[in-house]
């Protein structure tokens, strides 16, 4: 299950508990994707930021662009985190919350013979031969 963070001034209250409860139930972003077209007016894909970690940053935004959800999605579409936004937030955004967040340790999510589902990554091989 992951973890729902509140960035949104407006959800707040009963609202945010009834969407927490809804995205706290979702644990890969093949689930989101499916619940996010079964909505009237559907939400959409805003775009996908890839990080050295080996995870993602996937934006689904309302049709009204009042409300985003991002979900932090590792290479193989867990969800690790979803944050409710005001609005569409912009590159800069998603890092700063990234960098608030940090505790100095740097997880790495790389599974060995997969492929990343979202692409995004450059990778550069060390000298000893690992990524």
């Amino acid at each position: 299950m992951p973890d729902v963070i509140n960035r949104s001034r407006r959800l707040q209250g009963a609202s945010y508990d009834i969407v927490s409860g809804i995205l706290r139930g979702f644990t890969t972003v093949d689930q989101i994707a499916r619940w996010a077209a079964s909505q009237t007016p559907a939400f959409r894909f805003a775009g996908s930021y890839a990080y050295e970690n080996r995870t993602h940053d996937i934006v689904v935004v309302h049709p009204s662009d009042s409300l985003a959800f991002v979900l932090e999605a590792r290479c193989d579409g867990e969800l690790r985190r979803i944050t409710v936004w005001d609005g569409l937030p912009t590159s800069i955004d998603l890092f700063a919350a990234r960098l608030e967040r940090k505790t100095g340790r740097e997880e790495r999510h790389f599974f060995v013979g997969a492929t990343c589902r979202f692409g995004g990554h450059v990778l550069t091989p060390s000298p000893a031969g690992g990524t």
